[in-house]
Parts: structure tokens; C-alpha cells; sequence
């Protein structure tokens, strides 16, 4: 994979902050969904925006630089997260978008680190 232009980061990086925003929103205020058309479409979309952008050549992840400065409080990101997903498995069919948030799941949570090896239990 080439460098990525320093711009798709920004984007990338507003995007997935925005995205962690409205979720921490939603599982603050507890945000009950019923519909499965509600969490087709808007859970979905909000766990796709939640996906990272790592930026191979450097071997570092912007995005993450934006959420911890962005929010200090890390264990409300992992739990929004968290209620994210669990949403979005609650849809009849989930696509398997979702499964691209658990990478900053664990690494808001400091069970792994980007671009590091996992360390033995």
C-alpha cells in the first residue's frame, strides 16, 4: 500500500470523531432503538464512519491521535463503542461492516496498540 495523502487523514479523522461524538451521545442518554430499519440504516452507517484509516507507510493511526485529544475520557469512547455494536447486532442481518470498529475498540480500551504486537495473556 502507498502513503495516503495527509488530507484523507484529516477527513478520515473528523469523520471518525464525529461519528464517536454521536455515538457517546447516544449511549449517554441511553437512545432506545426499536426499529430494525432505524438500526439498518443509522447504526450502520454510524459503525462504518466509526472504522479507522491507518496510515501504513508511517505505521501510525491519526484517527486515534483525534479521539484521545479529543476525548480525554477513553472508557466513554470503549463503551459507546460498545453500544454501537450491540446495535447494530440486534439487526436481523447485520452486514459485517461492523466488525471494523473493534480495532479502536481495543485500542481506546489499551487491550492492543496500533501497529504492535499483541502482547501474551
Amino acid at each position: 500500500l502507498g502513503s495516503i495523502d495527509p488530507s484523507d487523514h484529516k477527513s478520515a479523522s473528523d469523520r471518525v470523531v464525529s461519528a464517536i461524538a454521536i455515538a457517546v451521545v447516544l449511549d449517554t442518554f441511553g437512545v432506545k432503538v426499536s426499529s430494525d430499519t432505524l438500526i439498518d440504516k443509522d447504526f450502520l452507517s454510524l459503525s462504518s464512519a466509526i472504522a479507522l484509516l491507518p496510515d501504513f507507510k508511517c505505521e501510525t493511526c491519526p484517527s486515534l491521535k483525534s479521539i484521545e485529544e479529543n476525548f480525554p475520557d477513553l472508557k466513554l469512547v470503549s463503551t459507546a463503542i460498545a453500544y454501537v455494536c450491540s446495535k447494530v447486532c440486534e439487526a436481523k442481518n447485520p452486514p459485517p461492516d461492523w466488525i471494523m470498529t473493534v480495532p479502536l475498540f481495543h485500542f481506546v480500551s489499551k487491550l492492543a496498540a496500533p501497529f504492535s504486537l499483541p502482547q501474551r495473556l
